[in-house]
């Protein structure tokens, strides 16, 4: 009884070493993350030169100039924090805000990166996929860092970074230099860069 208790106190503030392994089911009534979205991506989405829809502000001066058509937000690294204090609710709602961003922004691909102390592992999730599970390794401790670390050295070229965390963490990441989203569910705390989109998971 006291080692499930310790082990339950433990994971509750993210200090439970071992690495384990649980199945978390994607909701399907998702939260709407089409508002949150859209205005934390306002500026990171790409666009296209096009002279089909020509730039309604000059055509009254009889300039028709190509107009800008949107297309997808590029490369999105998205950390999913799995580490003990995350509850397998809070995981279900993180995960499904993966697939509100392959909806909404259309992103070239997605890294689904799963991070607790350390990065655990690594997913690429193309435009147009879909899932309804997802396979959460971790349940560890947790570090914001090594997923910034691994986004950085590995190439991938992130063009923003959501991180989608309850904000609870043993070090200070270092601003990676591109945009970031933390997705939480955290009231009242401030992150040293990047934007606070709260979620109700």
């Amino acid at each position: 009884v006291r080692v499930r208790q310790a082990t339950a106190a433990a994971k509750r503030v993210g200090k439970f070493g071992t690495a384990l392994r649980e199945m978390v089911e994607i909701p399907t009534d998702r939260v709407d993350w089409r508002d949150k979205f859209r205005m934390a991506f306002d500026g990171l989405l790409r666009g296209e030169v096009s002279w089909a829809r020509p730039n309604r502000r000059f055509i009254q001066q009889g300039l028709y100039l190509p107009g800008l058509r949107r297309t997808g937000a590029g490369r999105i690294g998205f950390v999913l924090d799995t580490s003990g204090s995350i509850s397998a609710n809070e995981l279900s709602g993180y995960t499904a805000a993966v697939l509100g961003i392959l909806e909404e922004t259309g992103p070239e691909v997605v890294a689904l990166i799963q991070c607790d102390a350390q990065v655990q592992r690594i997913e690429y999730i193309q435009a147009g996929e879909r899932f309804d599970r997802i396979e959460v390794h971790g349940r560890g401790g947790t570090r914001f860092q090594p997923a910034f670390d691994w986004i950085a050295e590995s190439g991938f070229g992130a063009d923003a970074i959501v991180y989608a965390t309850d904000l609870n963490c043993s070090d200070k990441p270092q601003d990676p230099g591109v945009p970031v989203i933390w997705l939480t569910p955290a009231h009242n705390r401030t992150m040293p860069f990047g934007e606070i989109v709260p979620v109700s998971v």
